[in-house]
C-alpha cells in the first residue's frame, strides 16, 4: 500500500484534487465521444447531426481539459 499522503500539506492536496477533478471530467467526456461514435455508427447516415454535434461538443471538452492540465 502507497502512505498517505501529507494532509497537511494544502499546496499538494490541492494539487491532488485539481488533478482528480480534471480526470473525472476527462473520464466523462470520453464516455461521451464513445456514445456519440456508437450512435453515429448505428445510426443512418441521414440521421447523424445530433450525435456528431454531441461528438464535437465532447471533443471540445477534451481540448479544453489538456489545456487546463498544461496550465496547472
Amino acid at each position: 500500500m502507497k502512505p498517505l499522503p501529507n494532509l497537511l500539506d494544502t499546496d499538494a492536496m490541492a494539487a491532488r484534487g485539481r488533478r482528480s477533478a480534471l480526470m473525472a471530467a476527462r473520464n466523462e467526456a470520453c464516455e461521451a465521444l464513445r456514445d456519440a461514435c456508437v450512435a453515429v455508427q448505428s445510426a443512418d447516415i441521414t440521421e447523424v447531426h445530433e450525435p456528431v454535434a454531441q461528438a464535437q461538443e465532447a471533443c471540445a471538452r477534451l481540448l479544453q481539459i489538456a489545456g487546463h492540465w498544461k496550465a496547472g
